[in-house]
């Protein structure tokens, strides 16, 4: 996978796991707040990337990493919650 300068992996297998994520969240929460919740992040993300070179002139480009470090674990342990609901789901318990 191409991985750019801040350390971050090309989005290529994401649309995938965003329509899973969609799909799952549906059926739990329906669909007002799953298409909210997708609006509100995808204004969020534009914010976020119209302002990049403001931030990384702020933190920098080691904070930029150290950012994504975090950020990476924090999506491991939503991923980690997901597969366990799911699994208990499927178990029935």
């Amino acid at each position: 996978m191409p991985v750019d300068p801040t350390g971050s992996v090309s989005s290529g297998p994401v649309a995938g796991v965003m329509i899973t994520t969609a799909l799952v969240l549906v059926g739990v929460n329906g669909y007002v707040p799953v298409f909210l919740a997708l609006v509100a992040n995808l204004l969020l993300a534009w914010l976020i990337l119209s302002q990049a070179e403001r931030i990384i002139g702020i933190i920098g480009l080691s904070g930029s990493r150290a950012f994504a470090k975090v950020v990476s674990l924090i999506l491991a342990a939503f991923a980690v919650k997901m597969m366990r609901t799911g699994m208990f789901a499927l178990m029935g318990k």
